[in-house]
C-alpha cells in the first residue's frame, strides 16, 4: 500500500550555529526576566522621549561660515528693529482708517500692549508705531487701514520659531471683538507653522495607516499573536530610539524632524523586518521543530538578513553626515 501521507517540500534547514542556538537557548530560559527588562527600558525609554519635543530645533536650516549666515548676523546689528530674530506686527482695522483719532489710538495700543508683553521679548521696534504721521506712508497698507511695525527680538531664531505661532493665534483672537485683524509675520512664525503642520499631520498619518497595517498584517500571518509582536517591535524601537535621542538633543542641534523620521523607519523597517522572522519561525514550526530549534534557525537564516538590511541602512543614512551644503 503506498504512503499518501503528505510531505513538506521544503529543503531541510541546516542545523542552526551555535550563535544563533546559544541566543534562543538564552531566550527560552530566561524569557520572563527578558520581557521584565523589555517593560523597564521601555518605560525609561517613554519616560525620556516626553521631553525630547521641546529640546529639539525648529532651525538647522543655516551653515556656518556661509556668506548666508555671514549676512544674517551683520544684519542684525545697526538697523533699527533687528536682534538675533525679528518678526513684523500687522494691524487692520476694520472700522476705522488711517488718519482717524480713532484708528490711531487703536493701532497704537495695539502695538504698545504687544511690545510689552514679556513673552516677545522685544527689545526695539520701527515702523508705524515709532514714526511721525509724515513718515509713515510707507508702513500704510493701500486699504488705508492695514499698517505694520518691524519689532526685534532678544531671543534666537529657535526659540522665537517655537514661541511665535501661539502668540499669534492668541492676540489674533484677543483683539477680534474689538473689530482688529492682528498677526505677527515672518520667518520664524512661518516656520513655526511648518512645524505645526507637520506635526499634526504625522499624527493623522498614523491614526490612518496604524489600523491599515495591521489589517494587512492580520490577512499575511492570520494570527493576532504574531500582528501585537510585529507591532511591539515597531513601537518598541520608535519609544526607544526616541528616548535615547532625548539627552543627545540637549547637547546637539536636533531637528524636529527626528520625530517623523524616526516614526517611518521604526514602524517600515520594524515591521517588515519582524515579518521575516515571523514568517520563517512559523514555517519552521510548521515543518514539526521545537520552538527552540525554529528561533535558533529563524535567527541564523532571516536574522543575518535582517542584520545585514539594517546595516546598509544605518551606513547609507550616515553618508549624510559628510555632505556640506
Amino acid at each position: 500500500m503506498l504512503d499518501t501521507d503528505k510531505r513538506s517540500t521544503r529543503q531541510p534547514t541546516r542545523s542552526p550555529g551555535r550563535l544563533a542556538r546559544g541566543v534562543a537557548a538564552f531566550t527560552a530560559r530566561h524569557k520572563w526576566a527578558l520581557a521584565v527588562v523589555w517593560l523597564i527600558l521601555l518605560g525609561i525609554g517613554g519616560a525620556s522621549a516626553v521631553s525630547l519635543n521641546a529640546s529639539l530645533s525648529n532651525g538647522g536650516w543655516w551653515v556656518e561660515g556661509s556668506d548666508s549666515v555671514t549676512a544674517m548676523h551683520k544684519a542684525q546689528d545697526g538697523f533699527d528693529a533687528r536682534g538675533p530674530s525679528s518678526a513684523a506686527l500687522l494691524v487692520h482695522d476694520r472700522n476705522h482708517s488711517a488718519g482717524s483719532p480713532e484708528f490711531d489710538a487703536r493701532t497704537r495700543d495695539v502695538f504698545d500692549q504687544v511690545t510689552a508683553d514679556p513673552r516677545m521679548h522685544a527689545t526695539q521696534s520701527f515702523g508705524w508705531s515709532t514714526l511721525s504721521p509724515a513718515n509713515r506712508a510707507p508702513f500704510l497698507g493701500k486699504d488705508n487701514a492695514t499698517v505694520v511695525t518691524t519689532i526685534g527680538m532678544s531671543v534666537d531664531e529657535d526659540t522665537a520659531t517655537k514661541e511665535l505661532p501661539s502668540l499669534t493665534k492668541e492676540f489674533t483672537e484677543r483683539y477680534d471683538a474689538e473689530g482688529l485683524d492682528v498677526s505677527i509675520v515672518g520667518g520664524p512664525v512661518f516656520w513655526g507653522e511648518v512645524n505645526e503642520q507637520s506635526t499634526a499631520g504625522l499624527i493623522k498619518a498614523e491614526l490612518i495607516t496604524l489600523p491599515l497595517i495591521v489589517l494587512i498584517l492580520l490577512v499575511l500571518f492570520r494570527s493576532v499573536a504574531a500582528v501585537l509582536a510585529s507591532l511591539a517591535v515597531g513601537v518598541t524601537s520608535i519609544v526607544l530610539t526616541l528616548g535615547i535621542f532625548a539627552p543627545i538633543a540637549r547637547h546637539v542641534e536636533l531637528s524636529i524632524f527626528v520625530e517623523n523620521v524616526v516614526t517611518m523607519l521604526g514602524l517600515g523597517v520594524g515591521i517588515d523586518y519582524s515579518l521575516f522572522i515571523i514568517r520563517r519561525f512559523k514555517d519552521e514550526l510548521a515543518d514539526g521543530n521545537s520552538v527552540e530549534d525554529s528561533v535558533a534557525t529563524s535567527l541564523r537564516t532571516s536574522g543575518h538578513t535582517v542584520v545585514a538590511s539594517g546595516f546598509t541602512i544605518v551606513v547609507a543614512m550616515s553618508a549624510v553626515v559628510f555632505i556640506h551644503l
